[in-house]
């Protein structure tokens, strides 16, 4: 199971994760920092993975080792730095983004996200990751059933105060 934010517990104690989950300022000068990178979200084989290079090159493996043009269904989005993109991929698998972008779509599963840039519902992982969460972890979760259903449960929830919109750089 991938790991989690701590929560914020007044008064109590949390274990500080692994990763970093955002970067702050990206060092812009830094030769190795310099971007475009990738992030591949979902390719081939409902594989994912962070790259310095766009194409496949001598030695360097690049996006389209995993999400060739070919390849249709693919999600991938560019960054201007190395770090922003490391981070975000990092971010992406430790919070359970990826792992919920491998489920078999069918035609009528619906993506709610709960915490997010645009918490709501969508009927498209591509949609969820793009405008859900701007690209970014957050929690999100899928089921099959119509969009009535999924709004009124996304209600539910968000009434309880179970629903966050994060506000990023």
């Amino acid at each position: 199971m991938p790991e989690r934010l701590p929560e914020i517990i007044p008064g109590g104690r949390f274990t500080m994760p692994t990763f970093i989950p955002r970067p702050q300022l990206p060092c812009t000068d830094i030769p190795e920092n310099s971007g475009p990178a990738f992030v591949v979200y979902f390719g081939q084989d409902s594989r994912s993975g962070f790259f310095r290079h766009y194409s496949n090159s001598d030695h360097k493996l690049g996006t389209e080792s995993i999400a060739p043009v070919s390849f249709r269904v693919h999600l991938i989005k560019s960054f201007p730095t190395v770090q922003v993109a490391q981070s975000t991929y990092q971010e992406c698998l430790h919070t359970g983004v990826l792992a919920l972008l491998r489920v078999q779509e069918s035609q009528n599963m619906v993506y709610v996200v709960t915490k997010g840039f645009q918490p709501g519902v969508y009927t498209s992982r591509n949609n969820a990751l793009a405008h859900g969460l701007n690209w970014r972890g957050g929690e999100d979760t899928c089921t099959n059933g119509t969009v009535a259903k999924a709004k009124a449960i996304f209600n539910y929830w968000n009434s309880l105060g179970q629903v966050t919109r994060l506000h990023w750089d």
